[in-house]
């Protein structure tokens, strides 16, 4: 009998993928929220309340943002309920013509959780990009490669459109592309930290 090859991927980083409509009047209110120019980054603005999702308009995307990111962290990575998720800060983006966000990552959470609930094809992809580590070789090493996929990419696009949600894990860098359009782009990033038994044993931790 031939023996058939078989390729794992195993110590992949997850990324969870989903989609909801929201309300006209939470739409509205989301786009009417008052902005600031982001100064130390020039480029876009950002909601002046950095915990947006607590306004009690906005308890139902709350509810539908978290709804997602427990499942992604009990169900499809299997962490025991006593470890809870919870929301952190939560703020609105909006990018024009020739705004982008460069390559970042999300410091003192566990999950980030991005909404796309306004935007325009060709406002600017996601990217998110393969974290510096040993998985097929060492990251210094530099190879031509005759196509790419999810083994050998070096990152990985994503194109938005109105009513997606990604969750990714905080440390994974990711980006944004250029807005080549007349039109906004606008989203919502929220952070999720843990409470609850954390670790196994002698050296859990109770948070």
């Amino acid at each position: 009998m031939k023996e058939i090859p078989e390729v794992k991927c195993l110590f992949s980083v997850p990324v969870y993928q989903t989609r909801f409509e929201l309300d006209k009047d939470v739409l509205k209110y989301l786009v009417n929220s008052e902005l600031e120019y982001m100064q130390d980054v020039k480029n876009g603005h950002m909601s002046k309340n950095k915990f947006i999702l607590n306004n009690k308009k906005l308890k139902k995307l709350k509810n539908q943002i978290t709804k997602h990111a427990e499942i992604f962290f009990h169900q499809v990575l299997k962490i025991n309920e006593k470890c809870k998720l919870y929301m952190t800060n939560s703020w609105i983006t909006k990018h024009g013509k020739n705004d982008h966000t460069q390559v970042h990552r999300h410091s003192n959470s566990v999950l980030t959780a991005i909404y796309y609930f306004k935007n325009t094809k060709g406002a600017g992809n996601l990217h998110l990009h393969r974290p510096d580590m040993f998985t097929l070789l060492p990251c210094n090493f530099q190879f031509e490669h005759s196509s790419f996929n999810m083994l050998n990419a070096v990152s990985y696009s994503i194109e938005p459109f109105d009513g997606l949600l990604i969750i990714i894990p905080s440390h994974l860098q990711h980006s944004a592309g250029l807005n080549k359009t007349n039109k906004y782009r606008y989203l919502i990033s929220a952070d999720f930290y843990v409470k609850g038994k954390v670790g196994i044993g002698d050296f859990s931790l109770k948070l």
